[in-house]
């Protein structure tokens, strides 16, 4: 069998009956043949173990990360390696349950330099397992890929130090009140640095970069900001890193593999996150807060949070940003407590096993839970009263996938399958009389090519793709919602909009039609039509609870009620944390403990 890790490393004379393997993507389609497999189209949702695997595995690599730099630099990527293990342990599923090679047959494997050391240290395990025969090609890569993120620009640290020139130390507490500090996006965010300071809390804001907007918004309350500025870092501890623990999938070894991958990333990655844990470490010790609230805690930046305030026993929180589709975004979680919208979103965390005693109720603060009941006029974007005879049709977009990082496989979202979606939406609305469509493209879209390219198959359809504007006044004029598994979606459903839940064929509901408000789930053209028909009728779907306990300014007051709550009792004693390990220094920063 010839394996390729990408479609551009394939030949342009490939032999029809040969068994082939495509690691990432889709066949193209005049090399599509019963002897062709690919990795996207084979492995779906009926391969749901892959996605508790991935979780399992990336526990495992993270085990006592207090006491190991490769354990600590696992848990700090949690969210990147729970991905990248769904891109090896679906190799070995293949092979497992999908083609089941004969002994000492041969695998011609396919491999660019520079980019795929990971996947040759795989599949000579996988050639191991089997008995095997193992040939390796490798190619130049056809484009270099970096995993950095871009420099932080100049203007920004200019004005950076301009705004912060005449500021008193952001480190400095300024009395004995309660001690805040938030980390995450604002629009979750800022109704609770709101609601902190009019009860008299001292709050700060934790980023990388020097935020303009949150200085200008921030600056005359009080509120300062801890500025890591990651791209600085130049010292690594994490240049070296060998995991203690043994990974094993199916019995095949990911141990190596993994071993390769964090070393990859930690080149990349490893003088970023140092610099983040020294600066943190630094300012967050001079405040140490009564209590920390991230709007997430699966990436760099607020792990780095929990980790440091942790050490002086600051009790940390997650406000709830997003609708809980994939599991291993969301648990297990990394902060002792999670503040979610309603009952929906406690259910399914519940189900992914994360104990009750640590979800509190609290409502969603970016959203307004206001009954719509004018909705019955709605007019377009220029103000006109829109005709009753037109129909109004709006699909909240997810972000194209990347073919080189597999989503969640019980999601399935693939370059083709998320093609097929927007087909399947375009068709839909283009065979209703007097429709239109108003795609509305998810924030971190920056490609939109895809989009483009399916809108030219439909040149009769009236169609608009839209970047920006107001997306609850846009949702308001919408006759039906269609929803890729977005938050938006459910805040549609919430303001008693008709929201159908588009997914991908070979996905599981990643939001039960019942417990989020859905009018219903649709996979295909027929499944999607049909539910059209049913929506434009009049028909919608109320869950049992309501998906949102409170919403705006009330779930910010929940929300610091909670908080404020358990940091009432005056702290007896604040002092510095002792700890009996080794400590690494790091160049021109603080001593950081690993512990």
């Amino acid at each position: 069998m010839k394996v390729f890790a990408r479609a551009d490393l394939i030949p342009a004379h490939l032999a029809p009956h040969e068994p082939a393997l495509l690691c990432e993507g889709s066949w193209p389609a005049p090399l599509q043949s019963a002897a062709r497999f690919s990795l996207d189209d084979a492995i779906d949702a009926r391969f749901a173990w892959i996605d508790r695997e991935a979780s399992r595995l990336a526990e495992c690599a993270a085990e006592a990360h207090g006491q190991d730099s490769s354990a600590l630099f696992a848990w700090l990527n949690a969210l990147a390696l729970r991905y990248e293990l769904v891109k090896y342990i679906r190799v070995i599923a293949f092979f497992e349950q999908c083609y089941r090679p004969h002994r000492r047959e041969p695998l011609e494997l396919h491999l660019a330099r520079g980019r795929d050391e990971t996947y040759a240290t795989l599949f000579r395990e996988v050639s191991r397992s089997y008995r095997l025969a193992r040939v390796e090609r490798w190619h130049d890569a056809s484009s270099a890929e970096s995993l950095a993120f871009p420099a932080n620009r100049a203007w920004r640290r200019g004005i950076a130090r301009l705004a912060q020139r005449n500021t008193a130390d952001p480190t400095l507490p300024a009395s004995d009140r309660p001690r805040v500090v938030l980390c995450g996006n604002p629009r979750v965010l800022d109704p609770v640095c709101h609601e902190l300071l009019a009860r008299g809390v001292q709050v700060w804001w934790l980023y990388d970069r020097f935020a303009v907007r949150g200085f200008a918004r921030w600056r005359m309350r009080g509120v300062r900001q801890l500025v890591c500025d990651s791209d600085l870092g130049t010292a690594n501890v994490f240049a070296e890193l060998k995991l203690t623990a043994r990974l094993a999938c199916r019995g095949i070894d990911l141990g190596h593999t993994i071993e390769r991958w964090l070393a990859d990333r930690a080149q990349a990655y490893g003088p970023r996150h140092t610099r983040l844990l020294a600066e943190a470490e630094r300012q967050l010790r001079a405040i140490q807060p009564d209590a920390l609230l991230c709007d997430e805690d699966a990436t760099p930046l607020p792990r780095v949070a929990i980790q440091v305030t942790r050490t002086f026993g600051t009790q940390s929180y997650v406000v709830q940003h997003g609708a809980p589709c994939i599991r291993f975004g969301f648990a297990p979680p990394a902060a002792d407590r999670l503040l979610v919208w309603g009952e929906s979103s406690q259910r399914q965390l519940a189900r992914w096993g994360v104990t009750r005693d640590r979800i509190s109720i609290t409502g969603a603060t970016m959203v307004s839970t206001t009954a719509l009941s004018e909705r019955t006029c709605k007019p377009t974007a220029d103000g006109v009263e829109k005709p009753a005879s037109q129909k109004h049709v709006v699909l909240l977009a997810t972000v194209p996938p990347s073919d080189r990082r597999p989503d969640a496989v019980e999601y399935h979202l693939t370059s083709k399958t998320h093609r097929d979606m927007l087909m399947t939406a375009c068709q839909a609305v283009s065979r209703l009389p007097q429709a239109r469509l108003t795609i509305k493209l998810h924030p971190r879209t920056r490609d939109t090519s895809s989009f483009t390219s399916v809108l030219a198959s439909f040149p009769g359809l009236k169609a608009t793709v839209l970047r920006g504007g107001n997306l609850a006044r846009l949702v308001d004029r919408a006759d039906v919602v269609l929803s890729c598994a977005s938050s938006a979606g459910v805040e549609a459903a919430a303001r008693g909009v008709p929201v159908i839940q588009l997914l991908p064929s070979g996905s599981i509901d990643l939001l039960a039609n019942d417990a989020w408000g859905f009018v219903g789930t649709a996979r295909g053209g027929a499944e999607l039509e049909a539910l059209l028909e049913q929506a434009f009728s009049g028909a919608s779907t109320s869950p049992a609870a309501p998906v949102f306990a409170a919403g705006g300014q009330a779930a910010a007051r929940r929300i610091a009620e909670v908080v404020l709550d358990r940091v009432s009792v005056p702290v007896a004693v604040r002092h510095e944390t002792t700890i009996a390990t080794d400590e690494l220094t790091l160049a021109g920063a603080s001593p950081w403990p690993l512990s």
